[in-house]
């Protein structure tokens, strides 16, 4: 799941080059989703035409979310830089390649399932082949259980201990 980087237009047809290069030479099965539809989305979608007659790659405008998440569960590796690659793999301990700059800031690498590269052909690769190393269940955006936690809240009398008269603010006396 390779998404465009609106603010990195002018570099991103030789980065999804890269990627779908990198991929191809891999020699490993893969399924791809589409691109959300940010400005750039048309880029890389014209590269993903390489995969077409590839019985490497299969290719979905999208995937329902529970199928994406059985598929995810199965999965070897994912690639590219969607968020999924962030917060729903460590859960299942799938490991993940988070490729150029989108999201950066979002996670932290030591004791993690991530690799982040370039997307550099030559970074790709290398990660790829690394793979097997990052296997690990990496709960930092919870532990599955976030229904049961809900419920629990709903459930408190506290969260239901409030006032429910509207007040009237004078936001001049505020100033």
């Amino acid at each position: 799941m390779y998404h465009p980087v609106t603010t990195e237009f002018s570099s991103l047809q030789q980065k999804v080059k890269n990627l779908v290069s990198a991929l191809m030479d891999s020699k490993k099965n893969y399924i791809v989703v589409y691109p959300n539809n940010d400005y750039g989305s048309e880029i890389i979608l014209s590269e993903y035409k390489r995969f077409d007659n590839n019985e490497h790659f299969r290719v979905f405008p999208s995937i329902r979310f529970e199928c994406f998440l059985t598929m995810l569960k199965n999965a070897e590796f994912m690639i590219g830089n969607s968020s999924a690659g962030i917060r729903e793999t460590g859960v299942y301990g799938i490991p993940t390649i988070d490729l150029g700059s989108r999201q950066h800031g979002r996670y932290v690498l030591e004791n993690s399932n991530i690799q982040h590269v370039n997307e550099d052909y030559t970074e790709i690769l290398e990660a790829i082949g690394q793979i097997d190393r990052y296997g690990k269940i990496n709960l930092s955006y919870g532990k599955g259980n976030s229904t049961e936690q809900f419920i629990e809240i709903l459930r408190k009398n506290e969260t239901w201990d409030f006032e429910i008269q509207k007040k009237f603010v004078d936001i001049h006396s505020t100033l």
